[in-house]
């Protein structure tokens, strides 16, 4: 793998550059291996990009802007125990559980069991959604 540090005050126009990683500054590089494209911050990928369009993004992604999303978007699964434990959630945050004992639309969350329920944050408790 080659790299570079690119240095520039204004626009670059007109270069192909034979690299496979960037530095960026402040810790993040970015990086296109074997058609994925990848942005690092201190070395752990935070947002890649595969040669057939699908993005994935590590932590948390804020905007406010828009998200459209052409295909289906795939949330992360939890526990209900851990859904819990998740510090500081805001209104709104999307899920599922994967031992909900059952699962009804804005009703309570109780673990253990084994029915998989999306769930949302309704600034109160994680519910089913």
């Amino acid at each position: 793998m080659s790299s570079a540090n690119i240095t520039a005050n204004g626009a670059i126009r007109g270069a192909t550059v034979q690299a496979s990683t960037f530095n960026l500054g402040g810790g993040w590089t970015a990086s296109n291996i074997s058609g994925t494209v990848a942005l690092q911050y201190g070395g752990a990928n935070k947002l890649t990009v595969d040669g057939s369009g699908n993005v994935v993004a590590t932590g948390s992604l804020s905007t406010s802007a828009n998200i459209i999303a052409n295909g289906v978007l795939k949330t992360g699964g939890y526990t209900v125990t851990t859904l819990n434990a998740i510090a500081a959630p805001a209104i709104g945050m999307r899920a599922y559980v994967t031992d909900a004992t059952s699962c009804a639309l804005n009703g309570a969350l109780a673990g253990g069991g084994s029915v998989k329920c999306p769930v949302w944050y309704n600034g109160t408790a994680w519910v089913g959604g």
